[in-house]
């Protein structure tokens, strides 16, 4: 039980940013990964990836890895389900906004900035979502104030007082910027 391993498989378009996070780890060093309660998502545990299969499953399409917990307080336990989060970097600069802010259109995503006591459509890059936080890789700049409560009737260029400003932060400034291949459900096993 102390230590404990968890196996759990990532979809396979998740290979590629893991294979890319653990060359970009230093030597000696490896990936964080989170065990959570599969139903509440709370924290259980805190460990370290230590496997990645060479072969991706043929009728899955997943990868199998494997993540190794100290489990001194024993609060994982054998055959249970967990919730896997792998930490793959920590983008300090990177640009975040709620993730209800994000709007979809014909073109793809966009956000409102208020411009001038105005409401201006903004085409935006996602790059990923975590935690309700969403990272946007193009579109907008740190200091942008975008509504995060968007109105059925708003439309480009209708006049806006704000209330509550929710200004566009760095992830230095945001809770979480932190890139994850998650979403596994992973069975730990002694």
């Amino acid at each position: 039980l102390s230590p404990i391993e968890a196996v759990f498989s990532l979809p396979q378009g998740q290979a590629r940013r893991l294979r890319d996070a653990m060359a970009a780890e230093l030597v000696g060093t490896r990936l964080a990964v989170e065990a959570r309660d599969s139903q509440t998502q709370q924290l259980r545990a805190t460990g370290e990836l230590v496997f990645i299969d060479n072969a991706l499953g043929e009728l899955s399409g997943t990868i199998t890895v494997k993540a190794r917990f100290a489990n001194a307080d024993e609060v994982l336990w054998p055959g249970e389900f967990y919730a896997m989060r792998i930490t793959l970097k920590t983008d300090e600069a990177a640009v975040t906004v709620p993730e209800r802010a994000l709007q979809q259109g014909q073109n793809g995503p966009y956000v409102y900035v208020v411009e001038a006591g105005k409401a201006t459509l903004r085409p935006v890059q996602v790059d990923r979502m975590l935690d309700g936080t969403a990272v946007i890789t193009s579109g907008l700049n740190p200091g942008d104030t975008v509504l995060a409560s968007v109105p059925a009737n708003l439309r480009d260029g209708s006049a806006v007082q704000v209330v509550a400003a929710t200004p566009v932060s760095t992830a230095a400034s945001a809770s979480s910027a932190t890139s994850a291949a998650s979403g596994a459900t992973g069975r730990s096993r002694p």
